[in-house]
């Protein structure tokens, strides 16, 4: 099993070196319904290679919390 998962981290290693590192960014835990002030417990941090993470992407909550 070992030698299974040891395989797999090098192939996964491979597929993804350029796609660069891990970063988080914040995303909504649930959906926000329109129009309402965003608060904490409406987001959570995912992580995502950074190539994909789109140009205005915010990575930290305090810029969202208490905006509609």
């Amino acid at each position: 099993m070992l030698l299974i998962a040891g395989y797999i981290e090098v192939k996964k290693s491979q597929l993804t070196k350029d796609f660069g590192p891990m970063v988080d960014v914040i995303v909504a835990a649930k959906p926000i319904p329109e129009y309402a002030i965003i608060q904490a417990d409406m987001l959570k941090k995912e992580k995502v290679f950074k190539n994909f993470k789109q140009p205005l992407t915010l990575d930290n909550s305090a810029e969202m919390i208490g905006k509609a």
